[in-house]
């Protein structure tokens, strides 16, 4: 299923690390597929930041991969700031 989607790397040097050998000979057996457009695996209605922020976080290229740390920086999470007030509440 995760092939089908994001289809096959082009290359073992294209992850950017070396897989296990049982994992690289996995993948050297698989047919070549072609990924799927995000616009086609969500429904109609998905915003684009929300298909962008998919797409960074589901990528075969290691450092093309969006981390936990970047994803406010993604466009689809905004970025909070909290302010707290300098003395509790007295509710």
């Amino acid at each position: 299923m995760i092939l089908d989607v994001l289809g096959t790397p082009a290359s073992p040097e294209a992850l950017g690390f070396a897989p296990r050998e049982d994992a690289a000979t996995f993948m050297a057996r698989q047919k070549k597929r072609i990924p799927v457009p995000w616009k086609k695996v969500f429904p109609a209605n998905t915003s684009q930041p929300a298909l962008d922020l998919v797409a960074a976080l589901l990528n075969w290229v290691r450092n093309l991969v969006l981390y936990a740390r970047g994803r406010s920086l993604s466009g689809y999470f905004p970025l909070f700031i909290f302010t707290f007030p300098s003395s509790p509440s007295t509710i």
